[in-house]
């Protein structure tokens, strides 16, 4: 009886028809017949599904997926169908990309049929009757029915064959992540990156204060011993020999300075052919009297 309302859904309304998933609950006149028709390396005991596409009279056509075009010629006699029945698991396969694992897809349909996949990647693993999906991320569950999948299609693009029953126990689909997954994206780097980023700020800053309280320290040292040199020196000698000490400081310095300029002089002279370098600036005498130092200490004579 349900075969036949799946098949008469099919060719009276126009549409492709998910029959009622078997085999949700395997037993053993089942499994084994399924046996008997699929391979030794398939599983016998996951659910299987019947699709029903009605055979047009009047389609001389290949279906095909084309761009824009969803409308639906309504001149058609329907003279039969061709019935498939695959795994669900193959519906699932080769969805999400290699690395993406642990997502939970619970699939149902109107008719009270619930059970249980985890994708893992290209893979589908299947895990059971029922909602079989962790409570604790229902919170995050999206959910669709099939016939409205394509309404998420990122392509300009639109199925212009047959389209699926949307009154015939129509199927949803519901996604949830899983600990697998929360493994997978979630990730201690953050955290470890912000630590090594603070120890940077922390060790610079460290390096700074260290850098300025020896700085501050060597700059006391250097104004202690200045200060204790100046009251040494102004313990041993009176006022005029300090400044006169003082002031011979100053008088080699310009001593020094006055000598290269004479140097300088001797050499454009000779550069020029004007003599043979020996000659005297003009700052010469100036520079020998600068030269001259003066006694320091006082001469008294008896």
């Amino acid at each position: 009886n349900d075969y036949k309302q799946e098949i008469d859904e099919a060719t009276s309304r126009g549409v492709v028809t998910m029959g009622r998933t078997l085999n949700i609950v395997p037993d053993d006149f089942a499994v084994g017949w399924i046996e008997g028709l699929i391979g030794p390396d398939l599983n016998p005991r996951e659910p299987l599904l019947a699709f029903y596409y009605p055979i047009d009279a009047y389609s001389n056509k290949q279906v095909k997926i084309l761009s824009g075009q969803r409308s639906l010629n309504s001149d058609h006699k329907f003279v039969g169908v061709v019935a498939v029945t695959i795994f669900w698991r193959q519906l699932l396969r080769n969805i999400l990309s290699k690395g993406s694992d642990g997502t939970i897809a619970v699939i149902g349909s109107d008719c009270n049929q619930t059970f249980t996949y985890e994708i893992n990647g290209a893979s589908a693993v299947y895990v059971g009757a029922g909602d079989l999906s962790d409570p604790r991320y229902h919170h995050k569950e999206k959910f669709a029915y099939l016939h409205e999948l394509n309404s998420y299609d990122s392509f300009d693009r639109s199925y212009t064959g047959f389209p699926l029953s949307k009154d015939f126990c129509p199927y949803w689909i519901k996604v949830y992540p899983s600990d697998d997954m929360k493994a997978a994206h979630e990730s201690n780097n953050p955290i470890i990156f912000m630590l090594v980023a603070i120890s940077i700020f922390i060790f610079t800053s460290m390096v700074f204060i260290l850098y300025d309280c020896v700085s501050e320290r060597r700059q006391r040292k250097v104004l202690r011993v200045a200060k204790q040199s100046t009251k040494i020196v102004a313990g041993l000698f009176p006022q005029v020999v300090r400044d006169r000490l003082f002031k011979t400081e100053e008088d080699t310095k310009q001593e020094k300075a006055d000598r290269m300029v004479n140097a300088k002089f001797r050499l454009q002279q000779f550069l020029r052919g004007d003599g043979d370098g020996n000659g005297v600036a003009p700052s010469a005498s100036e520079t020998a009297k600068s030269s001259s130092i003066a006694p320091i200490a006082e001469l008294f004579s008896e």
